[in-house]
């Protein structure tokens, strides 16, 4: 799903009505009825709905919400902070609309700060309240009767559903402008706006859903707008199906290079993770001191061991054997507790140039290229990189924190320099690919700030790779699965109590439920 500014969105509202014969009035018809049912939906038992609305296109889609709950045989009133003959087109039309209801519903037409703080009695009694007060309108500091407005829904410790941007969020940079409202849900019209689906913004909007509207797809893939929200159903496409027939050589090798003492754990991560995805095989290598451990460790995971530094980590002369050993493997996954080692630095360049397979690039592997990432350039196969924010930062030469400001130019231009797949990861995870599309994935939590979380992530990229999806669509599935798995567990152990080990222990659950997804 498409991801829009809200001027693009204008945009694309323009262009169905002019360019489309779309009238304006039935797109608002759409919102507003969309909403009203999207509401209804989530809170079943609520009765009193008590609706905010501003004189512009957002309080018009309200005024629409209202009329559709309202002859569903709802108690409704309306605070609009104006007179009839403030609004204008098609606000105008739904609140006569409105009007000629029998019986008319409580409308509180108001003009003055003293007017509305009259009205608000009735709020006590209201089971939910929705927000039609700015939309995208809502850019500078709140003021006057807006203000007031805000102050009296925050105070009420109702509910809030905002239509499509909560009043006081900018809605392309997200943060607040002042005071705003933090609903309880947000639903987005047409298209997710940037501003809601990244940080800061995602963290004040509650949950998202987005409502239908009636923008045409094919105006929408004119755009060629270069952002996109995952979803559920789109990821789930992804999954591939099971050949009734297959054995484990049908679903792919993947050989997994990471380890050094001290950091077995996510060797072992990594290589489980790929077994989780659906890989028929995975063989991990690792110094050879540390195969005999490895071995022990992991029942399901073929080990070998190969050539080691004094320090055993992997070896520049490791190459020769890899290279040998990848006739038989489909995708190398490197880097989990590698170590920095010169000389296994060295290796993972020489392999970048030289590898005949796909391969993905995580954790101690990304430090080969902080110097010189051109190198990445020189790959015969396609290359998919994993950083997070630190690991982000010393690929580009820039703080952390300028990465986090800028993260969606950042992974876009790096992706396109490179001619590279990258994930970066962190809240709202990041898939770039080199065309210049950049997708944003909604799942994840913070108990996933974890050591490991990044490993169980790679592990199920290159799982995915080995079954024959494309970089990008093993990116996508992988990225989406790692937080939805991450998501189950929270809510079984708590944010606080979630381990990588989880993750991977929750991973069947949350694939069965994107099956049901992918076959419903």
């Amino acid at each position: 799903m498409k991801v829009v500014t809200s001027a693009q969105m204008r945009d694309l509202d323009q262009t169905a009505i002019e360019g489309f014969g779309i009238p304006s009035l039935t797109l608002m018809e759409n919102a507003g009825k969309a909403v009203a049912e999207i509401t209804r939906s989530s809170y079943p038992e609520a009765r009193f709905f008590a609706i905010f609305c501003g004189k512009g296109n957002n309080g018009g889609d309200g005024l629409v919400v209202a009329r559709h709950l309202y002859q569903q045989g709802l108690k409704v009133e309306v605070f609009l902070l104006a007179n009839e003959s403030n609004l204008t087109g098609d606000s105008k039309t739904n609140l006569e609309t409105l009007k000629n209801q029998n019986p008319v519903p409580v409308i509180h037409e108001l003009s003055s700060e003293p007017e509305l703080n009259e009205s608000l009695s009735s709020l006590e009694e209201a089971d939910i309240i929705i927000d039609a007060l700015l939309g995208t309108g809502s850019k500078g500091p709140l003021h006057g009767m807006v203000a007031q407005a805000v102050d009296a829904i925050n105070d009420s410790n109702k509910p809030v559903v905002s239509i499509d941007i909560p009043t006081g969020i900018n809605p392309d940079k997200g943060f607040p402008t002042g005071k705003c409202i933090i609903p309880a849900l947000t639903i987005m019209l047409g298209l997710p706006k940037l501003g809601l689906v990244t940080f800061p913004g995602a963290k004040y909007i509650g949950k998202i859903e987005i409502a239908d509207i009636g923008i045409p797809d094919q105006l929408v893939h004119q755009k060629h707008y270069s952002l996109n929200y995952l979803t559920m159903d789109e990821c789930s496409m992804y999954i591939p199906q099971r050949d009734p027939e297959g054995h484990k050589g049908k679903f792919g090798h993947v050989l997994v290079l990471a380890g050094s003492p001290g950091f077995t754990g996510a060797a072992a991560l990594t290589s489980m993770s790929a077994l989780r995805a659906g890989t028929g095989l995975v063989t991990l290598g690792v110094p050879s001191s540390l195969q005999p451990l490895m071995a022990t460790k992991l029942t399901e995971v073929m080990t070998l061991g190969l050539p080691e530094t004094t320090r055993h980590s992997l070896d520049i002369n490791a190459e020769q054997m890899i290279h040998e050993f990848l006739n038989k493997a489909t995708v190398i996954a490197v880097g989990p507790g590698l170590s920095t080692h010169e000389a296994t630095l060295s290796l993972v360049r020489k392999l970048v140039i030289s590898s005949p397979r796909p391969m993905v690039l995580d954790a101690d592997a990304l430090m080969a290229f902080t110097q010189d990432s051109a190198i990445l350039k020189s790959a015969k196969v396609p290359v998919v990189l994993t950083p997070h924010p630190g690991e982000m930062s010393r690929l580009v030469h820039l703080t952390s924190y300028q990465v986090q400001a800028n993260r969606i130019n950042l992974a876009q231009q790096f992706s396109k320099q490179h001619n590279v797949y990258l994930v970066l990861k962190g809240a709202k995870t990041l898939i770039a690919e080199p065309s210049g599309q950049v997708y944003i994935n909604p799942t994840g939590n913070p108990g996933m700030a974890t050591a490991g979380a990044g490993d169980v992530l790679t592990g199920l990229i290159a799982g995915f790779m080995a079954q024959s999806l494309t970089p990008l669509e093993a990116s996508i599935l992988a990225c989406y699965l790692h937080g939805m798995a991450g998501d189950l567990a929270a809510q079984e152990l708590t944010e606080f109590c979630l381990t990588a080990g989880d993750i991977l222990h929750f991973l069947p659950i949350a694939m069965k439920k994107m099956i049901q997804v992918r076959d419903s």
